[in-house]
C-alpha cells in the first residue's frame, strides 16, 4: 500500500473492506496488533487483498504482508464458528502457493525456501459471549489429538480500549440493533451513522464517507433480508418434506429420517444458491451447534 499498489478486490465493498482499504486505518489496525510496530514496518505493508475466499456471502476477509516475512490473514464475522482454523489454514496454503509461484521458488533444491510467517485473526462482531482467545486446528478439527499440522487463530473481541477494531465492532452492533428496531430504510442508516459519530465511533471515516457507507449498508441489508426470506422458505419446504416422508414411512423413524433429509436439502440449496458454507447454512436455518456434526459429514 505504501508503494501505491492498487488493492485487489473481487466483492462488493462492505464497511469492513471500505474501512481497511484506507491506508490510515490499515496502519491503525497494525498498531493495534503490534503496539511496538515501527514506521518502517508500517511503510512496508503490501500485497493487500480484500476478497471473499474464506466464506461466501456477507463476510469480510483481509490479507496483507508486513515487511518481508509476516503475512496477516483476517476474517470478520458475526456468526461464531469453530471451523475458522481450518478455513484459515486452507486460505493460507493458497496464499503461500501463490507466493511460491510469484517468487519462482525452487522447492526441490537443498536450500530452505523462506516464506512469510502467517498470523491468523478473527474479528468477532456477534452478540454471543465468547470466551475463547485462541482457536486451534488441533482442538477444533482434530478433537484434541495433536498431529503434524497446527494452526492458531487469535480471536479479537470487543475490548475497553476503543481502538479501530473496537470501534468497528461497536458500529456493527449498533447497526444490527437499530435495524432490528427500526428497519432497513436509508433514513435509518443515516441515523445509525449519526449515532456512531456522536459517540465517536469511526467518526472521521463515517463523516467523510457517509454517502458511500449508506450505499454499502443498503446493499448488504437488502442481501441479508433476501437471505432470511430464502431461509424461511427453505425451512418451510424442509419441514413439509420431512412430514411427508415420515407419513410415507408410517413410523417415527421415517419422520426423523425425513426431517434430516429435508434439512440436508435446505442446506445444500443454501450452499448452491446463496454461496453459504455448510456451517453458515446450518446456522441460518436454526440448527443448534451441538447438532451440526449430524449433518456436516454428509455435506462434504
Amino acid at each position: 500500500m505504501a508503494g501505491g499498489k492498487e488493492i485487489k478486490r473481487n466483492i462488493k465493498d462492505s464497511v469492513f473492506s471500505a474501512l481497511f482499504k484506507e491506508p490510515k486505518y490499515l496502519r491503525e489496525l497494525c498498531s493495534v496488533l503490534k503496539p511496538d510496530v515501527t514506521k518502517e514496518e508500517l511503510d512496508s505493508i503490501r500485497d493487500v487483498t480484500i476478497e471473499n475466499i474464506l466464506i461466501n456471502g456477507l463476510y469480510n476477509d483481509l490479507a496483507f504482508t508486513v515487511g518481508l516475512f509476516t503475512m496477516c490473514l483476517f476474517e470478520a464475522q458475526s456468526t461464531w464458528s469453530y471451523n475458522i482454523p481450518y478455513r484459515m489454514t486452507s486460505y493460507c496454503i493458497e496464499k503461500l502457493r501463490e507466493y511460491v509461484i510469484r517468487k519462482q521458488c525452487n522447492l526441490y533444491g537443498k536450500r530452505a525456501v523462506r516464506m512469510p510467517v502467517p498470523r491468523f485473526y478473527m474479528v468477532y462482531t456477534g452478540p454471543e459471549e465468547i470466551t475463547e482467545d485462541v482457536l486451534t486446528l488441533t482442538d477444533t478439527a482434530f478433537g484434541g489429538m495433536k498431529g503434524s499440522l497446527e494452526a492458531e487463530v487469535k480471536v479479537i473481541r470487543l475490548s475497553k480500549e476503543n481502538n479501530i477494531l473496537d470501534q468497528y465492532i461497536k458500529f456493527t452492533r449498533i447497526s444490527d440493533e437499530q435495524v432490528r428496531l427500526h428497519g432497513r430504510g436509508r433514513e435509518n442508516m443515516a441515523r445509525i451513522i449519526d449515532m456512531c459519530v456522536e459517540q465517536d465511533i469511526l467518526s472521521e471515516f463515517l463523516t467523510s464517507k457517509k454517502a458511500e457507507v449508506i450505499d454499502i449498508m443498503d446493499i448488504l441489508f437488502n442481501e441479508e433480508y433476501a437471505q432470511k426470506m430464502y431461509v424461511l422458505d427453505e425451512k418451510r419446504i424442509a419441514h413439509e418434506e420431512g412430514k411427508a416422508e415420515g407419513r410415507a414411512e408410517g413410523k417415527a423413524e421415517g419422520k426423523v429420517e425425513g426431517k434430516a433429509e429435508g434439512i440436508l436439502e435446505a442446506v445444500r440449496s443454501l450452499m448452491a444458491n446463496m454461496g453459504a458454507s455448510a456451517e453458515k447454512a446450518l446456522s441460518m436455518i436454526g440448527i443448534p451447534k451441538n447438532e451440526w456434526n449430524t449433518y456436516l459429514p454428509k455435506l462434504g
